[in-house]
């Protein structure tokens, strides 16, 4: 973890045999009135070098989709050809909606 606002988090992985470094970050945008108990959460996933990330970010986010669907309350599309186009590139973003 790099860096924590109140609703912002920038984190970097480093890939093990490489040692490349990605970024990724989440805003936290929360539903008007819901005190924070409803709305989403805009993630991006962006490799620094290179033209392509072979994938790397896409299995990292639905990871992460797969892990919070898991615990309830997450409405969450994963990331395929069809919702991101940028699947293989360096950046892939993922829109997660959130309820409690």
């Amino acid at each position: 973890v790099i860096q924590i606002f109140d609703n912002y988090l920038y984190v970097q992985y480093e890939s093990q045999r490489f040692g490349y470094i990605d970024d990724v970050e989440f805003l936290l945008l929360p539903a008007e009135g819901s005190g924070g108990t409803s709305g989403q959460v805009n993630v991006r996933s962006g490799s620094r070098v290179g033209e392509a990330d072979f994938g790397v970010n896409a299995v990292r986010l639905n990871r992460l989709a797969d892990d919070l669907r898991a615990k309830g309350g997450w409405e969450i599309t994963s990331v395929t050809q069809a919702t991101n186009q940028n699947i293989g590139s360096r950046i892939v973003r993922l829109l997660v909606h959130f309820y409690r």
